[in-house]
């Protein structure tokens, strides 16, 4: 009778965790994994507009094996090399960027004058559900 209570007891809570019935393999791990090396920023401009807002308008491609969102970093420098300004931003905001697909960079980034270069980069992936 103990056995069969356990054995209630675990099939009510496959099915509270929407798992009943179970079938097929365990998604492999690695499958979900993404690096910041698995997005490609295409190409990029820096331009400063007429109200003096500096914007950044690009392509980065997800060239990893899962949908998954992005998050950049653009540093302004002055002439002399020192940060002036940064802003991180998530260029498709909590959407995922499909595997093999490209997306715009369209974001402000400094209102600061003197910006000498611009930099951008990858910092970070997330998966959003």
């Amino acid at each position: 009778m103990r056995h069969v209570m356990l054995a209630g007891l675990a099939l009510l809570a496959l099915a509270s965790m929407n798992c009943w019935p179970c079938s097929g393999p365990l998604p492999d791990a690695d499958s979900k994994r993404l690096s910041a090396s698995d997005f490609e920023i295409l190409y990029w401009t820096a331009e400063r507009n007429e109200h003096g807002t500096t914007w950044l308008t690009g392509e980065i491609r997800n060239n990893g094996n899962v949908a998954a969102g992005v998050e950049l970093q653009a540093i302004v420098r002055d002439a002399g090399g020192r940060i002036l300004d940064s802003r991180e931003f998530w260029p498709a905001s909590v959407s995922n960027i499909p595997a093999g697909s490209t997306w715009p960079i369209k974001s402000p980034i400094t209102d600061k004058p003197g910006g000498g270069r611009v930099e951008l980069r990858v910092i970070r992936t997330e998966v959003w559900d």
